[in-house]
């Protein structure tokens, strides 16, 4: 037998390295529910992240303009041990979250999102998680 060529020991380094990193990939979010503003020009997004067995099921809440997708990079808040977040238009620029007893790991109060070319919408988010917080189980 043979030893390997180097230039297969490189495609084997290179198969293995795409491998892990693809497989670090973070799936994307399944969108829940979306309600869209009174405005139609942005819209409120519930998603659940994929996760396994052993892990609890996470939520994240994005608001993005009307009929766009996700994005992994822009959630307004996200929480595990709970049910999926509620969400509902205050008035034309304002949203809230309402969630029992989750445990909150991220949450803002407001997001400016682009609505078109050179125009934004500013959005006012208040959190309403129980009274008492987070209650270890």
């Amino acid at each position: 037998m043979t030893p390997p060529t180097r230039s297969a020991l490189l495609a084997a380094m290179c198969t293995i390295v795409a491998a892990t990193i693809g497989g670090c990939r973070r799936p994307p979010p399944q969108e829940l529910t979306r309600v869209t503003s009174p405005t139609n020009e942005a819209d409120i997004v519930v998603a659940e992240l994929p996760t396994n067995a052993t892990v609890p099921a996470i939520y994240e809440v994005f608001v993005v303009a009307h009929g766009k997708p996700v994005t992994h990079s822009s959630p307004v808040f996200r929480s595990d041990y709970s049910g999926p977040p509620q969400v509902q238009w205050i008035d034309a620029t304002v949203v809230m979250i309402q969630c029992d007893r989750a445990r909150v790991w991220h949450s803002q109060n407001f997001e400016s999102i682009a609505v078109g070319s050179d125009r934004f919408a500013d959005v006012t988010i208040v959190l309403q998680c129980g009274v008492t917080g987070y209650t270890p189980r």
